[in-house]
């Protein structure tokens, strides 16, 4: 059988005639030439038009399904700032007009929450009158669900306004558009403000009880972090001696040496929570021991050792601790780290969670001591006894035990009421980022 050597040229210009490999000349026959005729008139103009149709139909599918997102909120913020920008960079005025016209749809949205605005302001007032106590706390708990869908639907509100906001594309007619819609938003925030408040009020009342410490973290978290500390102070109260540490900025290794050397906790007992004429001196040691050990991490990381003498893992505090550095200028990372390391040997400087980490690393190794470090949104319950989340635990599983209470800007160490005898099987992660 021979192959046909078909001319592209030759096919387009006398579709019906071409020559097969050894030259022979095939020719169609009458009907087979009308019928390549017809499908050239049809085709050429099809292929010409259709083409580019097909083209312009899609890409305008597409658009439409990512303005379609942004009127349904959907999707990640991240996402709906990418969509934005290709949309109001390839598509011209009345189409930004369009766009423009979503924001009532947003403000529609917030409408929308009106039965939600009503359930708190129900819950609200049940609250104000219920005089049985199990029954306010169940409605708080209540009250604090639905707060917490308001406060997120809020915040996805502000960002997608903010979207618009932050485009110098958006006209006029858009800035209206975008007023409306903030208003809308800004009295539901309002609204949201004052309840929390209201609710903290009335939390605060509401005696500790020591055998629910699961209900009292689940009430705690209904409210914002801000309003969580002094409550979680009085529920770690119940558990704990919480001890009063001067906050003069080295609140941090003030406590931490309550822990390390107990003598300056056993004087604390005896003298009626008073400091220790030792702890300041003790303070400063140990705050200059950390940073010698972050130095010898550092000096080991350089000179390829992956641990240090004490057998701890050598960490690269520069990465960690560098863009802290005061004064700032400098891209080198040696001079960052070290200038950070002799800001850090200042008494009034702050110990943050990575200097922390730092000191229970070393210590944990040295003395043998747990680090167990307390906040409002890092502890757990088990066994009704309260214990840091993984993340917040740092040192030795099985040394002697540290416990710290963090209100987010101060330190204080703890007493145990009653001896720690679980012992928590946690993987202490190695560092992280302050």
């Amino acid at each position: 059988m021979t192959i046909a050597k078909i001319s592209f040229t030759q096919h387009i210009i006398h579709p019906w005639s071409f020559k097969t490999i050894d030259g022979k000349k095939i020719e169609l026959s009458r009907i087979e030439k009308i019928k390549s005729i017809v499908m050239l008139i049809l085709g050429l103009p099809l292929a010409i038009v259709g083409g580019p149709l097909l083209f312009y139909t899609y890409t305008n599918i597409c658009k439409n399904r990512k303005i379609k997102k942004l009127e349904r909120l959907e999707g990640d913020f991240s996402d709906i700032g990418i969509w934005y920008t290709e949309i109001a960079a390839k598509i011209a005025g009345k189409n930004l007009e369009k766009i423009a016209d979503l924001l009532p749809q947003h403000a529609a949205k917030l409408r929308a929450l009106h039965p939600l605005s009503k359930q708190i302001k129900s819950l609200l007032d049940q609250c104000k009158v219920t005089k049985d106590e199990p029954t306010l706390r169940s409605l708080l708990l209540q009250l604090g669900g639905s707060l917490k869908k308001l406060h997120d639907y809020n915040s996805e509100i502000e960002n997608r306004l903010n979207i618009f906001i932050q485009k110098p594309e958006c006209n006029t007619a858009a800035r209206e558009k975008i007023d409306q819609a903030q208003e809308e938003r800004e009295s539901y925030q309002e609204m949201e403000r004052e309840a929390y408040s209201d609710m903290a009020t009335m939390v605060d009342t509401l005696p500790i009880h020591p055998g629910d410490m699961e209900n009292e973290i689940k009430l705690l978290k209904g409210i914002p972090y801000g309003q969580q500390i002094g409550r979680f102070r009085k529920i770690l109260q119940s558990q704990f001696v919480v001890h009063d540490v001067i906050g003069d900025g080295a609140c941090g290794p003030r406590s931490l040496s309550n822990g390390i050397w107990p003598k300056l906790l056993q004087w604390r007992q005896k003298h009626g929570d008073q400091t220790s004429p030792e702890e300041e001196a003790l303070a400063e040691q140990l705050r200059n021991e950390v940073v010698d050990y972050m130095i010898e991490n550092v000096n080991n990381v350089k000179n390829n050792k992956k641990y240090n003498d004490d057998g701890t893992e050598a960490l690269d505090y520069r990465s960690f601790c560098a863009p802290d550095a005061p004064g700032g200028g400098d891209d080198d990372p040696d001079v960052l780290f070290q200038r950070y390391a002799d800001n850090m040997r200042r008494k009034s400087v702050w110990f943050g969670d990575q200097e922390m980490k730092a000191a229970a690393r070393k210590y944990g190794a040295k003395e043998g001591v747990f680090v167990m470090t307390f906040s409002p949104d890092g502890v757990e319950v088990k066994n009704n006894r309260l214990y840091p989340r993984e993340q917040y635990c740092f040192g030795n599983p099985k040394g002697r035990r540290i416990f710290l209470f963090h209100s987010g800007g101060h330190y204080e160490v703890m007493s145990p009421r009653v001896a720690y005898t679980e012992r928590l099987t946690l993987k202490v992660p190695a560092g992280r980022q302050r």
